[in-house]
């Protein structure tokens, strides 16, 4: 028996017994075990017990956290750090940051300090459907022997250095000079790259030693930090890989003061602000509740009029004051030049020009709305004598106000904007996508934003909405028997179905009135509205455009929200943008081109060769593709793709990919009637062309077109494992023209009974279509139309190196003799080498008690496995028994009907 085998059916006892004893410990701590993992060794170290205290110099730096669940039914566990989901785990062990195969462990990147953990188990995949037990902890990791980080102060005028920095510290600029940088001398093996993070905020990546803090070329060359004088926190973080990737691997934080001792005569750095009319060197805490230094001004955006000053604890009451509203800052301290307004701990506006507006204007005197939610906020105005936001601090000011509607029954708090009273918040996004310096956060708070976004700028986007549709409710009025729209849908682009020969399949050919090439789309109350010809009639539940352009309605929309899709990009990203972060974004309702024949030619989300890193996010509802990630480092992480026309995710050429825990699903079908030819570019996933390492990991695909992973055009290097992959038309995972590629450990079923390609070798679990170093093994593949099938084609001659063992394969023998388990097609000049071995098959319960064909090797056909297993396409196999395969499916948690 395999060691997929012996983890699967302990599984199954250790369960049982579970059961048999009624073990059951609702949601107490004790129903989770967490055990300290040595994740360089991937051995266990001790239980983890509230208020513990892990010196890093004792049980070394890279470690990791197993949780094991005793409640029967558990499909999950979710790790909430510090108040943040931080990874998401569907298969034991359950690694607190992942690792594979099973038992190997990735290091978690916690720094050094005081940590909380909240360890969640539910009963459905991916952290969803009950919680059945949780458990809270508290501990510290600590350094022993001090720090591991040497930090240098340097003089970046003479490259020389100063002092060691401490913390606490006050560097006085008037002795040491004022062009200052940091150097960071890590003493841990094995780091590739230092982060600074200052005040809060990435400041700085470093490769290459020197690990300069304002970066410098050639090494010992040192560039200035641009610091104000003040107060200042700073983490160092040491990672394993470039560009601040990889294991965390040595934190060091550390507070200082940068002081100007000239000012006064005095080292403190601390002036009385009467020199030469100045105040340049106290520290923002010297500021606080100063409010003769700034005033705030409450503003009526709509009619650009002052209504009072801002105090702290103030009650804005929208009802009585408008919800178009604003605020003004107005320091009196002289040398001022710009002012940041940093709402809710995060940057929300910067203004070099008076007035100072906290939401822009232009010109003077004009205000913009800010996009505030109702309750509570937190607001610091800080004042520099340098344009945006740079130079010194010179005066700074913190209050604490509430947004109220007084019509409303209670405070609404903080729930998200577009919820408060059922209506819509705009964004605003493009203005503050503008006025955001590179690596700000724009954190929309629930807003929705319709227009289109490109960015040329690094951004992170958090919480916020975006619709390639724009809201015509109460637009429509009754012709005849149908509702017509009085506005008119834009031109939305298509490639040609027959000029370009790439192009001409785009449509199949039942698509007869060529809808597939029709970008428009019409939702009322958020559900999808069937495409009727042009000119057509539509009956309930459908549209049509007529000649002008006009939406036409089978039914009457009364008071519904009627959202027709007017645009075709949702974020199109540009040079300067690499490095964009989408957290806890929606983008959906987007008309984006299709194009069978290519790779990302027009997702609602592309990212053109920059750096993207999507999480916690959804992109749903597409007329072509939705995702696309190519010739950069790609991110995807806990993040659904659905309903796109196209496939849910495109990577052409990536430099690296990590697509982690997502779901995706009904893609390349999600439009009724708009039928596209699928051979070109359909799947849930696909990976096309370039060797950078890609994994696709812990993820769920299902009900996708063609295939629901889908590897092209020399898509090598990849990774697949640990994924739940059903459901899908044509194949669950196929391979055509890649090359070292590892399957493993997945589980696969129930996919090739709906596609067009039902014959044998072309429709099941795995698929390869020319291959090389392709390693197949601890899968299962359960009831699909057939088990696995290689074609050697003509394509190429590699074919060399496929490895298929310890494999599950099930065929429930729905159309007997025209599916298989294993089937090797090899053509004419096919060369090269297969390993099959140690695989367990079923074949319907009908074994080899039957005659039908069931394995092929070659172009020869085979009733027995006895036979076939003395072929090169499989040896030391063997049958397995009607219980161990309903064991398999329990242990899986496949249903049972698959039998």
């Amino acid at each position: 028996m395999s060691s997929r085998s012996r983890y699967l059916f302990g599984h199954i006892i250790s369960l049982s017994l579970i059961v048999a004893c009624g073990v059951w410990h609702g949601k107490s701590q004790g129903a989770i075990e967490l055990m300290v993992v040595d994740a360089a060794t991937d051995t266990d170290l001790h239980p983890l017990r509230d208020g513990a205290s892990l010196d890093v110099s004792k049980v070394g730096s890279l470690l990791s956290l197993r949780a094991v669940p005793s409640v029967p039914g558990h499909e999950s566990v979710v790790f909430v750090v510090d108040g943040a989901r931080y990874q998401t785990e569907n298969l034991a062990p359950y690694a607190m940051a992942g690792g594979w195969p099973a038992r190997e462990y990735n290091a978690w990147d916690l720094e050094l300090g005081a940590h909380t953990l909240a360890v969640n188990v539910y009963d459905g995949h991916n952290g969803r459907g009950k919680r059945i037990a949780s458990r809270r902890v508290s501990f510290s990791l600590v350094d022993g022997k001090g720090a591991a980080i040497g930090l240098m102060v340097v003089d970046a005028a003479t490259n020389t250095d100063l002092r060691p920095l401490s913390d606490g510290e006050k560097l006085d600029v008037s002795k040491l000079g004022s062009a200052l940088t940091l150097r960071a001398d890590p003493s841990v093996p094995g780091h590739e790259s230092v982060v600074f993070v200052l005040d809060g905020a990435r400041y700085q990546t470093e490769n290459l030693m020197e690990y300069a803090m304002a970066g410098g070329w050639p090494a010992g060359e040192y560039n200035a930090w641009d610091l104000g004088l003040g107060d200042h926190t700073l983490d160092v973080k040491v990672y394993g890989g470039h560009g601040g990737t990889g294991n965390l691997i040595a934190s060091r934080k550390v507070s200082f003061s940068l002081v100007d001792g000239k000012v006064n005569g005095k080292d403190d750095g601390k002036t009385e602000g009467k020199d030469e009319g100045k105040v340049i060197d106290m520290a923002a805490s010297e500021f606080s509740g100063m409010g003769g230094g700034i005033e705030l001004m409450v503003v009526d955006a709509a009619t650009d009029t002052d209504l009072h000053p801002l105090r702290d604890g103030d009650k804005l009451d929208v009802s009585k004051l408008g919800s178009a509203l604003s605020l003004r800052a107005a320091p009196s301290v002289t040398g001022h030049e710009s002012v940041v307004f940093v709402l809710d701990g995060e940057k929300y506006q910067t203004e070099s020009l008076m007035e100072y507006a906290m939401a822009g204007g232009w010109p003077a005197g004009k205000y913009n709305a800010w996009d505030l939610e109702l309750g509570a906020h937190s607001l610091d105005v800080n004042v520099y004598d340098a344009n945006g936001g740079t130079g010194n601090l010179i005066a700074s000011r913190s209050v604490s106000f509430s947004l109220v509607d007084g019509k409303a029954a209670d405070e609404v708090g903080d729930m998200a904007a577009n919820e408060v009273g059922g209506k819509e918040v705009a964004c605003n996004l493009q203005q503050r996508i503008v006025q955001a310096s590179p690596g700000d956060v724009i954190n929309g708070r629930g807003c929705v934003e319709r227009s289109a976004l490109k960015l040329r700028k690094r951004l992170t986007f958090k919480n916020l909405t975006i619709k390639g549709s724009d809201d015509w409710s109460g637009d429509f009025t009754k012709v005849g028997g149908n509702y017509r729209s009085s506005r008119r849908v834009p031109k939305l682009e298509e490639p040609s179905v027959t000029d370009d020969s790439n192009n001409r399949y785009l449509c199949e050919t039942t698509d007869k009135h060529q809808l597939c090439s029709e970008a428009e789309m019409v939702f009322v109350d958020g559900r999808y509205l069937r495409q009727v010809p042009n000119g057509g009639d539509p009956g309930p539940g459908e549209f049509a455009m007529d000649g002008q352009r006009r939406v036409v309605l089978g039914s009457n929309p009364g008071k519904a929200v009627v959202e027709v899709v007017v645009r075709q990009i949702g974020i199109h990203m540009y040079n300067g943008s690499s490095g964009t972060v989408l957290d806890n974004v929606i983008v959906t309702q987007i008309g984006n081109t299709v194009g069978a024949h290519g790779i990302g030619t027009g997702p609602a989300v592309k990212s053109s060769g920059q750096a993207l890193t999507v999480k916690n996010s959804e992109v749903s509802w597409t007329h072509g593709t939705a995702l696309s990630c190519g010739r950069a480092d790609c991110s995807v992480i806990n993040t659904e793709l659905h309903h796109a026309g196209e496939s849910g995710m495109m990577s052409y050429k990536a430099t690296s990919l990590v697509f982690d825990n997502n779901v995706v699903h009904d893609n390349c079908s999600a439009l009724p009637d708009v039928q596209y030819n699928d051979t070109f570019a359909c799947s849930g996933l696909k990976v096309h062309a370039g060797n950078a390492k890609r994994s696709v990991t812990n993820n769920e695909f299902y009900r996708n077109d063609h295939s629901g992973i889908w590897l092209d055009g020399e898509a090598d290097n990849v990774l697949i494992a640990n994924n739940r992959i059903h459901h899908n038309e044509e194949r669950g995972i196929e391979i055509e023209i890649s090359s070292d590629v590892t399957i493993r450990d997945n589980v696969i079923y129930k996919n090739g009974w709906v596609g067009t390609q039902s014959a044998a070798f072309n429709s099941g679990g795995i698929y390869i279509l020319d291959g090389a170093a392709v390693k197949i093994h601890d899968n299962v593949m359960a009831c699909n139309r057939d088990g696995f099938a290689f074609i050697g084609g003509k394509r190429k001659s590699w074919n060399n190196g496929i490895e298929l063992y310890d494999n599950f394969i099930i065929v429930d023998g729905e159309d007997p003799g025209k599916q298989i388990l294993t089937g090797w097609l090899l053509r004419g000049d096919s060369v090269g080498s297969y390993i099959a071995h140690d695989n367990r098959y079923y074949y319907g319960g009908e074994q080899d008690n039957g005659a039908t064909r069931k394995f092929q090797w070659e172009k020869k056909k085979y009733t027995s496995l006895a036979k076939f297993s003395s072929t090169p396409g499989e040896e030391n196999s063997r049958w397995l028994s009607t219980s161990e395969v309903r064991a398999i499916l329990s242990a899986n948690h496949i249903p049972m009907d698959c039998l």
